[in-house]
């Protein structure tokens, strides 16, 4: 889809662009709760929504890191904290 949409034309431009946009939106994620978070009077319910939503990216990443789907016969080691 990327290759066709943003016209990238080899896979592997494709593919860095893809992680290069996940990268940077879970960034963007983290910066939002650290800066909700400073602020005075944070509502728990958003908190705990931060906090769920953190959970759920985490144990994807873990699940991803550990599921024979995505490791072609072998389990690579990932990343061992949030947003890394």
């Amino acid at each position: 889809m990327l290759r066709h949409h943003r016209d990238v034309r080899a896979l592997q431009d494709a593919l860095d662009l893809a992680a290069g946009m996940h990268i940077e939106d879970t960034r963007i994620f983290l910066d939002l709760v650290e800066q909700e978070r400073r602020r005075r009077g944070c509502d728990p319910r958003v908190d705990r929504y931060f906090t769920g939503t953190a959970h759920w990216i985490r144990g994807s990443l873990d699940w991803s890191f550990t599921s024979n789907r995505y490791s072609a016969g072998s389990t690579p080691s990932g990343p061992q904290t949030f947003g890394e």
